[in-house]
């Protein structure tokens, strides 16, 4: 039978005759169902012309998403459409079509799913309600761009990255890694957010999170399970500020890029921190000076340890309590002032491995070795630590085998601790306060300034060098030890007078020999090298060294107001 207009079974029918709607011209027929309360039974045949489409009336007849309305031996053709019509209302505003499938015509939501997940082992996509309500079957549009994907495995997300879908948004339900993956980068491919409260095990491998995931206000747990996790932290530029995301287990986390990362929650990672580029840095210090951000107590960067490499900042941001640093070529720094409330030592670190840097802003700020304390010196491992101040810095802990370089500086330098240093070089550009004894191996004083202070007492066992100018902290020199003045082309006063009128002087050995040192400096018969008040009491001889051997054929002559160039490879003492 064919029907060219409109088709309207009946509920009293007991079987539906083989029908066809409409024909080559007449591609517009009505298949009115409004009489019937349950499926069009199809079965024995309902057809089609290509390219027609059928009007489906339901009057006011009750429907709902998922009801079938027509079932049918044989999916119509692919060019027939379907559009559904009642009284009163039209589908648009009910937000409901119809949809063919090879069983029947089922009513359908035109309303997006709120996210979708992929059944990995059938390479499916299944749709969900807000409220994870599975969506009905007849959603036929897939992943569309109004909806979030969310995954929760490894083999999930890489196998959705494939897909290539554009939701509005990825998010990460969970994620435990399979071992042995090595390096994978989680920051191509999609972005995406974590669901609140998730764990991330990363299971040993090596983890690159985008830096966008730590803004949220959703906290979740990276960890690792099994030893040797590492996360990577990579921030191009600008400042990355944690607030959501905890580490825990045995991990490790590698910061990476010029930006700065702010870890503003305390950790329990125990694998430690390598930061490999930019700057890392807990919260600012109170202004109240309360130190909830303590290292001792806050733990920014977890219990191992953080190891700042060339080119890299670790800034205290006025916090104290952070002895957990090596630095690898890398710089401490302090570039909050706040530091001036500071109420224990212990900024510092326990080791330092290569060439570095402590760049210090702060007010009467404290710097100490291992756990702040004097009797544990941190050593410096033949390296040079540069040590730039801005305001004051005290020194807490001696600082041994290797070089102390304050450069050129704006506040003052301040040993307030009686310190054995005599295995260390201390090169000075700073103001300068002793205030205990300290022991030193070398001290060379650069910066020709009057503010020095203390009455501390310096003892020098290698090597004093006035680079230039007049000013200098006074030091008592041992026999054995060299007095350089091979960096300056004037005479040296042996003593000087500070910024309030106190006298500093070099006190000479009164035993054994003491070398004067003259390098690669032009000297002549009868210059007069150093200027005294006194000539030093005792049976000391003073040696004539350049470049650290003694000069055969010359001499000096240590008079009444000085050492003078002499002739004779002897020493010369003018009675």
């Amino acid at each position: 039978m064919t029907v060219l207009g409109r088709y309207s079974p009946k509920s009293t029918c007991t079987g539906n005759p083989k029908v066809t709607l409409g024909d080559a011209t007449h591609l517009s027929p009505v298949l009115d169902l409004f009489d019937l309360s349950a499926t069009y039974d199809g079965s024995r045949g309902i057809a089609f012309p290509e390219d027609s489409t059928v009007t489906v009336y339901v009057g006011t007849r009750t429907i709902a998403v998922g009801d079938k309305l027509v079932s049918w031996s044989s999916q119509p053709d692919l060019s027939v459409s379907f559009a559904l019509a009642g009284d009163g209302w039209t589908a648009a505003e009910r937000e409901i079509a119809l949809v063919a499938r090879g069983d029947g015509l089922y009513v359908k939501t035109t309303v997006a799913p709120t996210y979708a997940t992929l059944d990995v082992a059938n390479d499916e996509w299944q749709f969900f309600a807000a409220d994870g309500t599975p969506y009905p079957d007849e959603w036929t549009d897939g992943v569309t761009s109004d909806m979030q994907v969310r995954f929760s495995s490894y083999a999930e997300y890489t196998a959705i990255k494939a897909k290539g879908v554009s939701p509005s948004m990825f998010v990460m339900t969970g994620f435990t890694m399979p071992e042995g993956l090595g390096e994978v980068d989680a920051t191509v491919g999609m972005v995406y957010q974590f669901d609140e409260g998730i764990v991330i095990d990363i299971k040993g491998n090596s983890l690159k999170l985008p830096a966008g995931m730590m803004f949220g206000e959703k906290a979740f747990t990276v960890t690792s399970s099994v030893a040797g996790g590492e996360v990577v932290i990579d921030i191009a530029g600008g400042t990355s500020r944690n607030t959501a995301m905890a580490l825990s287990g045995s991990l490790k986390v590698t910061k990476k890029g010029a930006g700065t990362f702010v870890s503003a929650l305390s950790q329990t990672y125990t694998g430690g921190t390598d930061v490999e580029a930019g700057t890392v840095r807990p919260p600012d210090a109170p202004a109240d000076g309360n130190y909830a951000y303590a290292g001792d107590t806050f733990k920014a960067f977890g219990t191992g340890m953080i190891d700042v490499h060339s080119g890299a900042v670790f800034d205290v941001r006025g916090n104290y309590g952070y002895t957990n640093v090596c630095l690898k070529g890398g710089s401490l720094s302090n570039t909050l002032r706040t530091m001036s409330q500071n109420p224990k030592p212990g900024i510092f670190a326990a080791s330092l491995a290569e060439d570095s840097r402590l760049d210090m802003f702060c007010e009467n700020g404290k710097f100490a070795g291992k756990y702040g304390h004097p009797s544990l010196a941190t050593d410096l491992g033949g390296k040079t630590l540069q040590v730039i101040v801005w305001n004051d810095l005290s020194v807490r802990s001696a600082l041994t085998n290797g070089t102390v370089k304050v450069v050129e500086s704006n506040g003052w330098f301040r040993l307030d601790e009686p310190f054995d240093m005599r295995t260390t070089t201390f090169d000075n550009q700073c103001a300068i306060q002793v205030n205990y004894d300290v022991e030193l191996g070398t001290y060379i004083q650069r910066k020709n300034t009057p503010y020095i202070l203390g009455s501390g007492k310096m003892t020098i066992h290698e090597r004093f060098v006035p680079v230039s100018g007049t000013y200098f902290y006074g030091c008592a020199m041992l026999p054995g030890s060299t007095l350089d003045l091979s960096q300056r082309d004037t005479l040296f006063t042996s003593s000087c007078t500070n910024h309030e009128n106190k006298v500093y002087s070099v006190v000479f050995p009164a035993s054994g020999t003491l070398n004067v040192e003259v390098g690669a400096r032009r000297v002549k018969t009868g210059d007069q090298l150093v200027r005294w008040e006194a000539k030093p009491v005792g049976t000391a001889k003073f040696t004539l060294t350049r470049h650290g051997a003694p000069v055969v054929g010359r001499s000096l002559a240590v008079k009444d107001d000085g050492i003078y160039m002499g002739m004779s490879g002897v020493v010369i003492i003018v009675r």
